[in-house]
């Protein structure tokens, strides 16, 4: 169940910003601490693991976690990022009309890093008016799906997440961060 729920929020999250692509300046879009290793489209495809899978019972459990050190909070990010990092592969096939890279990293204790980099140029302008409109559902997303996530892997008590749209040149187009608190 995880495992889709990984896939879905990521497809959700790369697909908010398709309608800006090919959006140059003279389109409108289509439709209104410690850092851990990016992880990029160079990682090879593999099922992404679920906790259950990577740690024993006790270290799965919300007793086990709730109110873990910093180091057990840094190693739960860790995996977390390994596990949203093994759907990189299946995103840059699908968006690669869209993106040319796309990487997570985790900043610890309990920030997740989603940044893509857009094939071709697009109007910063535009592109903020877009993001500003899709807010309500990226944060739901946050919400509902990846948070929950973190959360399931050990990282507590708090989460947060970061997208970051990057023009081609690596130019900022947009970022915004939320959190569960």
């Amino acid at each position: 169940m995880s495992n889709l729920r990984t896939s879905i929020t990521l497809s959700l999250i790369a697909a908010v910003s398709t309608a800006l692509v090919g959006c140059t300046a003279a389109e409108p879009p289509a439709a209104p601490g410690r850092v851990t290793p990016a992880a990029s489209q160079s990682a090879e495809p593999s099922e992404t693991p679920t906790p259950e899978a990577t740690e024993t019972p006790a270290e799965a459990t919300p007793e086990a976690t709730e109110g873990t050190d910093e180091a057990a909070q840094s190693a739960a990010l860790d995996k977390y990022v390994a596990a949203e990092a093994a759907q990189i592969p299946k995103l840059k096939e699908q968006y690669a009309d869209s993106y040319s890279e796309i990487t997570i990293e985790g900043e610890h204790p309990d920030l997740i890093i989603f940044t893509y980099t857009f094939v071709n140029k697009v109007d910063k302008a535009k592109a903020e008016a877009y993001f500003k409109e899709s807010l309500p559902e990226l944060e739901k997303a946050a919400e509902t799906q990846i948070f929950p996530i973190m959360a399931s892997y050990g990282v507590k008590p708090t989460q947060r997440m970061r997208y970051t749209y990057l023009a081609p040149d690596g130019s900022e187009v947009w970022s915004h961060d939320f959190s569960s608190k």
